[in-house]
């Protein structure tokens, strides 16, 4: 499948993104997804007692991302068995939605 992929979108070397990663997100809007590897990194800068003033990581595509510590917002999981229990949470709870419940 990601063969058929790179032959659709015609960028050699595309591969897909990593089933397991973190978003680390910014003030600005938006972030960066990251390897776990990647986001244990940035959350050890976040946690440190005299934060540093720059935090230089690298994404999910390689790029090099270098950004005042004091933006970063958020890191968040998205693992690939988070992402099927979340998808048959709000499913579930969509569906609650739809029900009448008895006092109504």
């Amino acid at each position: 499948m990601n063969e058929r992929l790179m032959e659709y979108f015609g960028v050699p070397g595309l591969s897909l993104p990593p089933e397991d990663y973190w978003l680390v997100y910014r003030q600005e809007g938006g972030g960066w997804a990251v390897t776990p590897e990647t986001a244990e990194y940035v959350a050890r800068m976040l946690d440190r007692r005299v934060p540093p003033k720059w935090v230089t990581f690298k994404d999910v595509t390689g790029a090099v991302v270098r950004v005042r510590i004091r933006t970063i917002t958020a890191l968040e999981e998205f693992s690939s068995d988070q992402r099927v229990r979340a998808q048959a949470f709000w499913q579930r709870v969509q569906g609650e939605g739809e029900d009448p419940t008895p006092w109504q």
